[in-house]
């Protein structure tokens, strides 16, 4: 006896050939995201990761959630995968081969704008001056610094709160 109720199947079939991993993306990574982009696809519960791009970009825009589809297809042979198996994708949409990092925290603002304490010579000794940065795109906790610091610059991260300018430090 056969029903076309899905929770009553009689049979399952489940090929592991030709898979790929869909995701839904939110519009606001729609001219961000493009076909051939690298992806990393984790499976948490078997704990493995691939890298692998992006194979199929949707040009559709779900009009209930604001999302398009991606997909990416999943070479053969990894093992341990089950039909349905939760997976997270990364994409990067963001590079930059010479960027400038600091962590969020030591970051400060005034009316003026953003600024870091740094390290630098007064007289015979070391002082912390107030350095105004303009701030580019933020990830993790780490923001990249697009203009204010060069390769070398020593940062304050500790006690910077507590700072004046042109305060004596030792490090």
């Amino acid at each position: 006896m056969v029903s076309p109720d899905p929770r009553l199947a009689a049979y399952r079939v489940v090929a592991f050939k030709n898979l790929k991993v869909s995701a839904e993306v939110s519009e606001a990574y729609s001219a961000k995201v493009k076909l051939g982009d690298k992806l990393v696809v984790l499976f948490p519960d078997i704990n493995k990761q691939i890298e692998t791009k992006v194979d199929f970009v949707s040009k559709y825009i779900n009009p209930t959630n604001r999302t398009f589809i991606i997909e990416t297809k999943l070479l053969d042979g990894i093992s341990d995968l089950k039909a349905n198996m939760i997976a997270i994708i990364q994409i990067n949409d963001y590079h930059s081969d010479n960027a400038i990092q600091v962590p969020m925290n030591v970051i400060q603002t005034d009316q003026v704008g953003s600024y870091v304490y740094v390290v630098r010579s007064k007289e015979k000794y070391n002082a912390a001056f107030k350095q105004p940065v303009i701030l580019g795109i933020s990830y993790n906790g780490v923001a990249e610094v697009v203009n204010g610091l060069a390769v070398g610059d020593k940062v304050i991260s500790i006690g910077y709160q507590e700072l004046v300018d042109g305060e004596y430090v030792r490090f």
